[in-house]
């Protein structure tokens, strides 16, 4: 008896390089096929929109228009390579369709990140570029060090984590904050949103790696801004939205 093997239709939204489908096909192709919608013109995209089983997105708002959700009918799951998914527009995207985010993909870089903005910030790395650039040089002049000082990570999740590692390397005092306000890793402090004031009080840097929902919108404001030493180091890897931009603006400014 001859079983039968369903092939999968995939459709890849974004624009992507002749590596990556070739990673692609070599990976899965025996038991998918492939449409990738930036080689479509519209009659094509609709054909494959229609056929498509799985849908590979960055950025669904960006790459369908909102016309386009109705057209998959046959769609069951939708892959985001985006870490966070509170960009997707759930109402649109057909019931019973099942998506999964890439998050944890990206902690290891985005924490080397995060150290490297740390360090920038501390050392004025930027500042001494640009007077270095008009022939000024100061030896003399003073820096923040980064060892041995408190850092509060808001959001201790896959990023927070693998950046505590890195800043523990320096003999960096961690003050963490999660959801449940417990964690196996080796902190000074764990704690919940609940926390946050004492958090910001207390870090000499401050690591938003948090997801953004109705609670986390703004999290961040003029109260928050006053709680912090004055020269204490904010950085956000997470969505722009934790903080009240205008509130950031004026505390800077003043």
């Amino acid at each position: 008896m001859k079983s039968t093997v369903k092939r999968y239709h995939i459709v890849v939204a974004f624009d992507i390089g002749e590596e990556d489908r070739q990673l692609l096909f070599n990976t899965i192709s025996e038991g998918a096929s492939f449409s990738f919608l930036s080689d479509l013109n519209e009659e094509e995209r609709k054909k494959a929109l229609q056929a498509a089983d799985v849908l590979l997105s960055w950025n669904p708002p960006k790459e369908l228009a909102k016309d386009e959700y109705p057209l998959m009918t046959r769609l069951s799951f939708m892959q985001l390579l985006s870490a966070g998914a509170d960009h997707i527009p759930f109402e649109d995207i057909p019931e019973g369709v099942k998506i999964a985010s890439n998050v944890g993909a990206y902690a290891e870089p985005m924490a080397e990140h995060v150290l490297a903005m740390v360090l920038a910030l501390a050392k004025q790395l930027l500042k001494h570029h640009n007077k270095l650039a008009h022939g000024e040089f100061n030896q003399f002049e003073m820096n923040k060090m980064v060892s041995g000082s408190t850092v509060g990570i808001i959001g201790f999740g896959g990023i927070g984590k693998a950046a505590a590692k890195l800043f523990r390397c320096l003999g960096c005092r961690i003050y963490a904050i999660n959801s449940s306000g417990g964690t196996q890793e080796a902190v000074d402090f764990i704690g919940t949103l609940k926390d946050l004031d004492y958090v910001l009080q207390a870090c000499d840097v401050a690591v938003l790696s948090i997801a953004l929902n109705k609670h986390t919108r703004n999290l961040i404001g003029r109260r928050e801004l006053e709680l912090m030493k004055p020269d204490a180091i904010l950085v956000n890897v997470a969505r722009a939205a934790l903080i009240d931009e205008a509130a950031l603006f004026e505390h800077l400014a003043n």
